[in-house]
């Protein structure tokens, strides 16, 4: 705390916060840490860097509805397309970790409406919903989500080979 009063430069300003909030959320004292973060966005106003790291320093801490509140706001703030996909996915991922699985699914489908069905993206969204079901062991969830996927999509060839595969198992 000491070493934020006196000032340090920029550069050793951002370790400091992220090394004092870090601490803070894992001793407990999650007001103590909202009040770093905030003060660590305060002294970076606007850097969407900063607030990424935050939320990412969030999840990894274990507060992951403090994360997620803060990867949504990142989507909607970024003007950067990919960047906002990025935080939509982060934000999904945390939903179905919270176990919000159908909004996660939701922002997962979203996700993949706006991308290239032939980009690594696409595939990556299609593998993380796919951990949403493994996850909990719910095949036949999967299963039955693909099959509605596709009864409403019928033009996607590689949701019909997800259903074909799982079939054949």
């Amino acid at each position: 705390k000491r070493a934020t009063v006196r000032k340090p430069p920029r550069a050793d300003m951002l370790q400091i916060f992220k090394d004092l909030g870090r601490i803070f959320q894992r001793k407990g004292r999650n007001q103590d840490a909202l009040n770093v973060w905030k003060q660590l966005e305060s002294s970076f106003p606007g850097d969407h860097k900063i607030q990424e790291e935050i939320a990412s320093i969030l999840a990894e801490e274990g507060a992951r509805e403090a994360a997620l509140e803060r990867y949504d706001a990142l989507a909607k703030a970024h003007k950067d397309r990919s960047r906002q996909l990025e935080m939509s996915i982060r934000a999904a991922v945390l939903r179905a970790e919270l176990g919000q699985r159908e909004n996660a699914l939701r922002e997962f489908e979203r996700v993949l409406q706006t991308v290239n069905p032939d980009s690594w993206l696409h595939r990556d969204v299609r593998r993380r919903i796919d951990e949403v079901f493994i996850s909990s062991g719910d095949y036949d969830g999967l299963l039955t989500y693909y099959s509605k996927w596709i009864a409403a999509h019928p033009e996607d060839v590689d949701g019909m080979m997800r259903v074909g595969r799982m079939m054949s198992v």
